[in-house]
């Protein structure tokens, strides 16, 4: 593997690899970003999970289909020029666009298409989850997903499915396209390709991956046969910085172009510096109480209506992280079809105090499992705050976020402070993990976040399923907004907020787009 210094002229490389005492601008031609991506572990888009490794995926591959940095809320046919669906609602039809080639020259063909998908599912890690219930198996998926000549594809689906649902199946980026001859030039020991493609890319996206040194830094090069419009920066370096502290001190020296960690207090220094700005996006994240229902104290109705009302909501937001977050209840984030901006909770102790004592209880003690990064150990103090007032004493129990999220998964918490980011902009995934709970009490892992928090979903799963299959998008929609606000008015799930991401760059930087999620992070509209 070259390193990043080898693969860059000695200006570029200076800017990435200097330390932090010297002094360097950025090329002009370049766009270096400050960022933590320790959590990149491969960028195959067939295995990738990780926040980090999306937003390369999703500058270096096209999809199917995607939701573009033109505009964010418009699905739209990525190397797919047009589609017909069947009445039934369960066999696609689509044409490949005209002249499309791969960073390697090859030409991108239905067979290429095909063959990406047939492989996410054949190796089984994000392709079981994303295209499983479409009926796609490894035994049938060759079937079902054909390509009869190079600019048809044809696709199959065995369950009933809404046809806009399974468009935004193939919007994410486990549907990324790979040039299949070149994966399959490095196929090792028939291990399709997945080794050669943690480090190297096969895409026909924007960017391709020039090089990356774990936990230092990658750098995307501009692919010269990308069928869009060109983009304008020629390569952008994303330095590893895990402290927020040295992403400032490199912004404001002109050592990097964007820091994408800061704190809000960190945000708030630069606010007169004139030679940097700040720009608050909206994040699908969200941050959210789940109260296991296996809890004797926490199954009481009166308890859980209790700690909706004694929630500082929009204290948290304005004062402790300023900015930071968004109050937000329902369990569609803001930007997602469907969502609604109901807001019906607010602090009020002596409402939540009267419901209890209604209940017969003066006060209850509640167990909180809390992951250790930020900002969830503050906002957990403070909810602690808040609670007492109403007679809800809260014990804290803080640890790494892997420890908690693997008693959460194993239904073994009491109450918890977590967050959720949401796989595709349909609201039936986020609406399949908080309103069906589909798994056996005695599951060793929990599937949904209903079913880690033993909720009981008879009156809302059937509703999950009939929203799933509905093909008349509007009467969906609806289906959704009811939902929505079925769980606010009484479940295991406390909704709170929704996480905004500052986003602070030189001044002479334009057209960063940074969108709902890690898949939504695009670099191909800079300039500087």
């Amino acid at each position: 593997m070259k390193t990043i210094i080898r693969a860059l002229g000695l200006a570029v490389a200076l800017s990435v690899s200097m330390p932090l005492t010297s002094m360097a601008a950025t090329p002009p031609n370049v766009l270096v970003v400050a960022k933590n991506i320790s959590d990149m572990v491969t960028l195959d888009p067939a295995s990738t999970t990780e926040l980090s490794s999306y937003e390369v995926s999703t500058n270096v591959y096209q999809r199917v289909f995607r939701y573009d940095a033109d505009d964010l809320k418009k699905l739209v046919g990525d190397v797919i020029e047009n589609w017909s669906v069947s009445p039934d609602g369960k066999d696609f039809t689509m044409t490949i666009r005209s002249g499309l080639k791969f960073a390697s020259g090859n030409p991108l063909t239905a067979q290429d298409v095909a063959w990406s998908l047939q492989r996410a599912v054949e190796i089984g890690r994000l392709g079981a989850n994303f295209f499983g219930p479409l009926g796609w198996t490894p035994e049938n998926v060759k079937t079902l997903v054909s390509a009869p000549n190079p600019t048809t594809l044809n696709l199959k689906i065995t369950n009933d499915y809404a046809p806009s649902l399974v468009l935004n199946i193939l919007a994410t980026n486990v549907a990324s396209v790979l040039d299949s001859k070149t994966v399959l030039a490095n196929e090792k020991d028939g291990d399709l390709g997945q080794e050669w493609l943690r480090t190297n890319s096969a895409g026909s996206g924007p960017f391709k991956v020039r090089g990356w040194t774990q936990n230092e830094n990658i750098m995307l090069e501009r692919n010269p046969t990308y069928s869009g419009p060109a983009p304008a920066i020629e390569r952008i370096v994303i330095r590893h910085v895990p402290e927020s502290n040295a992403q400032r001190l490199l912004l404001e020296r002109g050592d990097v172009d964007i820091a994408r960690d800061l704190t809000p207090d960190q945000v708030s220094a630069l606010a007169s510096n004139k030679q940097i700005r700040v720009d608050n996006w909206a994040r699908g994240d969200q941050y959210y109480l789940g109260l296991n229902q296996r809890d004797p104290v926490l199954a009481n109705p009166a308890v859980r209506q209790a700690v909706r009302w004694a929630i500082d909501y929009q204290g948290i937001a304005d004062t402790l992280l300023k900015g930071r977050v968004k109050v937000r209840q329902s369990f569609l984030p803001a930007e997602f079809p469907g969502a609604i901006d109901e807001v019906p909770y607010k602090f009020d102790p002596e409402r939540a105090r009267s419901i209890l004592k209604e209940a017969g209880l003066d006060e209850v003690a509640i167990k909180l499992d809390v992951p250790s990064q930020f900002p969830l150990p503050e906002i957990a103090q403070a909810m602690q705050a808040t609670m007492a007032k109403a007679g809800i004493q809260l014990q804290i129990q803080q640890a790494e976020a892997r420890q908690v999220i693997t008693r959460y998964r194993a239904g073994q918490h009491n109450m918890v402070l977590i967050y959720w980011s949401p796989d595709y902009f349909d609201p039936h995934g986020n609406a399949t993990q908080f309103a069906r709970n589909a798994d056996k009490p005695d599951a060793k892992a929990y599937t949904s976040v209903a079913s880690r928090n033993g909720w009981n979903t008879k009156e809302t799963a059937p509703l999950v399923d009939a929203a799933r299959a509905e093909k008349d998008e509007s009467k969906r929609i609806a289906m959704y907004a009811d939902l929505q606000r079925k769980v606010m008015a009484d479940s295991a799930m406390v909704f709170a907020f929704q996480t905004m991401e500052p986003i602070a760059q030189r001044s002479n930087v334009k057209g960063f787009i940074d969108g709902p999620n890690g898949d939504t992070v695009f670099y191909r509209l800079v300039t500087k």
